[in-house]
């Protein structure tokens, strides 16, 4: 494969023409998204190579830039594998991987998470397409708990249920009780499964900025810009999996779960938002 031989030329110190190749193949794929990323992994090569010749940086130095280089190099080809591994799947019309996450820790308000999956499980059981969709669960999730699982699961989409804050989700601590992860975190981890993930939905309360934060890495991520009730949420889940598990794309999904809330009277139906990741990002 192509990004195995890219791989032995930077093992081989050759950063230089991994990185030529790496530009011609994903020119090639018209994954235009990824060339700034290799553009300035190049100028930062160069300038390491003019400071080096200047005698501007010793050896060492040198040596350690070019090893963080490497390591944002091979990092940007993993992602790079995962999403076209993810397309591969949907043109191949592979069951795509839904992650449902549920947090509902002891010392707050209590929450039905379990009435929200079952929702999202009937409404997908019921769907015309419901062979596209496998829906797997974790619960009373903690930090490590989440990391684990996005590592176990590889899922491409990815449901949160639970509290939230304007600064963070709310996860739980090994008591059972809350334990707030910070966008700045949930963003670093996001970032590291951005070429697989294609949709986030952080159901909590106040996850709009969370949301925000996210969008910068994922194609399609869904906030709550304000305290959502139970039931709001629990309806906005029913209806967006009824759309998705029908064929229709996330953001006609996103719609039919708006209005899911509206045909029920609830009040709700303006704290749903959907975000769209920059294709220049």
């Amino acid at each position: 494969m192509v990004y195995n031989t890219i791989r032995r030329l930077i093992e081989r110190d050759q950063l230089e023409n991994a990185l030529e190749s790496l530009l011609s193949d994903l020119s090639a794929r018209r994954e235009d998204h990824y060339s700034n990323e290799i553009l300035l992994h190049k100028a930062s090569l160069a300038d390491i190579s003019r400071q080096f010749r200047q005698g501007l940086i010793r050896y060492e130095d040198a040596a350690q830039s070019k090893a963080r280089l490497r390591s944002a190099v091979l990092a940007l080809i993993d992602e790079a594998e995962r999403e076209q591994s993810y397309e591969k799947n949907l043109a191949a019309n592979l069951p795509l991987k839904i992650l449902f996450l549920a947090a509902a820790p002891s010392d707050e308000v209590r929450i039905r998470v379990d009435r929200e999956f079952r929702a999202i499980g009937q409404s997908l059981t019921a769907a015309k397409e419901r062979e596209r969709y496998v829906l797997e669960s974790r619960w009373a999730i903690t930090p490590a708990d989440l990391q684990q699982a996005m590592l176990a699961e590889q899922a491409d989409i990815l449901h949160f249920a639970g509290h939230g804050t304007e600064n963070s989700i709310v996860l739980e601590d090994g008591n059972g009780c809350a334990r707030p992860v910070t966008e700045d975190a949930l963003d670093n981890l996001l970032w590291l499964f951005s070429g697989r993930i294609k949709c986030v939905i952080l159901n909590a309360c106040c996850s709009a900025p969370q949301a925000a934060v996210i969008a910068r890495h994922v194609p399609y991520v869904i906030g709550m810009n304000n305290a959502i009730t139970d039931h709001a949420a629990i309806l906005f889940a029913t209806g967006f999996y009824r759309a998705l598990g029908a064929g229709y794309d996330v953001p006609f999904a996103f719609r039919t779960g708006i209005n899911a809330i509206a045909l029920e009277g609830a009040a709700g139906s303006t704290i749903p938002v959907l975000l769209c990741k920059d294709p220049g990002q």
